[in-house]
């Protein structure tokens, strides 16, 4: 009898233990484009991933775009992608954007905002639609890195503690 109530004890200890544990955010790619994401997190450690919804201001949404070049080398430096998933009614202007800012970093077009509607919670978390994620999808942060100095520190913290 000692024996059972003892397993009962320690099996509910653990679970409590395990719901006190944060929730780890995982980030879903669709189907659709699952075997270009998974080709290029191959690659790196971390991936930043940028989510740009032009459906409204295109021109507004792309000024940050200078930034993300500039710091293209630090990121990659730390063996970090960047990836952006844009949601566009005109694919051609995003496209000339991209081209004329220079960026290498690789883009999907999200047509139908399956990637938003399928990373809802994860969106309810994140300032600017930019979160980092490991290897396994895991969010680790759910802010741009590049957005101040102050974040780019905590984003070096951050990835020197995984």
């Amino acid at each position: 009898m000692k024996c059972s109530i003892t397993s009962l004890l320690l099996f509910l200890l653990l679970l409590f233990n395990a719901c006190e544990r944060k929730k780890q955010e995982l980030v879903f790619f669709p189907f659709s484009f699952q075997n270009e994401t998974e080709q290029y997190m191959q690659k790196h450690e971390y991936i930043v991933v940028v989510y740009i919804d032009s459906s409204g201001c295109s021109p507004c949404l792309f000024n940050n775009l200078k930034m993300w070049k500039y710091f293209e080398n630090n990121l990659e430096n730390n063996n970090t992608g960047v990836l952006f998933i844009i949601r566009s009614s005109d694919e051609q202007s995003v496209i000339n954007a991209l081209k004329s800012n220079k960026l290498t970093f690789p883009f999907i077009f999200d047509k139908e905002g399956i990637f938003k509607a399928r990373n809802n919670e994860a969106f309810n978390i994140t300032k600017d639609s930019v979160f980092v994620i490991d290897r396994n999808q895991i969010i680790i942060m759910s802010e741009s890195p590049i957005a101040s100095e102050k974040q780019w520190n905590a984003f070096l913290k951050t990835i020197a503690k995984n």
